[in-house]
């Protein structure tokens, strides 16, 4: 879970939110909002979510939930390089596509262990 949850507080962060940047400001850690500790850590928080579902469908044999973290992965990571609205719009939707690719994933989990037991 900290793969996606990292992946999409990158993303937020790199949305420039007033609430996200006084956050980190009050916090002492707006130095996290520089491009060159952010966009490493995209890469690293998405090749760790691909990672755990490539190792989900490994376990379970569906390909669906991959294919979407995929896509969530190129919106999320897409999203760092567009800006203003189509920016915000890639986080929603590539937020929403990881979301929905997670518990698909878990349900196939479920459902793949329900089976051995």
């Amino acid at each position: 879970m900290i793969g996606p949850l990292g992946s999409i507080m990158c993303a937020v962060v790199c949305l420039g939110l007033p609430m996200v940047s006084g956050t980190l400001g009050v916090a002492g850690i707006s130095f996290l909002r520089d491009d060159w500790i952010l966009i490493p850590f995209e890469i690293l928080c998405c090749g760790a979510f691909l990672w755990t579902f490539e190792r989900g469908r490994q376990a379970h044999g569906r390909l669906s939930a991959v294919l979407l973290a995929f896509a969530a992965a190129g919106m999320l990571l897409g999203s760092m390089l567009l800006t203003g609205i189509r920016s915000k719009t890639a986080v929603v939707f590539g937020s929403i596509l990881l979301i929905v690719a997670t518990a698909l994933n878990q349900l196939f989990l479920r459902k793949c262990l329900l089976h051995v037991a």
